[in-house]
C-alpha cells in the first residue's frame, strides 16, 4: 500500500515539474493547530516549515528514497499569511551555518 502511493506521488510530483517547471514535493515539519473560534468543532492544523524534496529509486521494486533537493528550507507562507491577519508574526526559518 505504502509503495503504491509513493509510486503515484512520485509520478504526479514528477509530471507537475515537468509542465510547470517547478516542485511540488515538500516534507512537513512542525505543525501549528487551532481552531477558528472558541464555538468552532473543527480543529485546524498547518506545517510550520517546508521542506523541498524528491523521491528516488535506483530500480524497480526497490523501496523509494526521500531526499532534500538543495533548495532553500521554507517557513509556511500561508500559515504566516493567516497569522498576519491576527496579528502574529511567524519568522522566517534560517537555515543553521552546519
Amino acid at each position: 500500500m505504502l509503495q503504491k502511493r509513493l509510486f503515484k506521488i512520485h509520478g504526479e510530483s514528477k509530471l507537475f515539474f515537468e509542465e510547470q517547471g517547478y516542485s511540488i514535493l515538500y516534507l512537513a515539519l512542525g505543525f501549528l493547530g487551532w481552531k477558528e473560534s472558541c464555538n468552532a468543532l473543527e480543529f485546524r492544523k498547518a506545517p510550520l516549515i517546508l521542506v523541498p524534496v524528491e523521491l528516488e529509486r535506483l530500480s524497480v521494486g526497490r523501496p523509494y528514497r526521500l531526499k532534500w533537493t538543495g533548495d532553500d528550507v521554507l517557513t509556511n507562507i500561508s500559515l504566516r499569511a493567516k497569522l498576519t491577519e491576527q496579528s502574529v508574526d511567524l519568522p522566517e526559518f534560517e537555515m543553521p551555518e552546519d
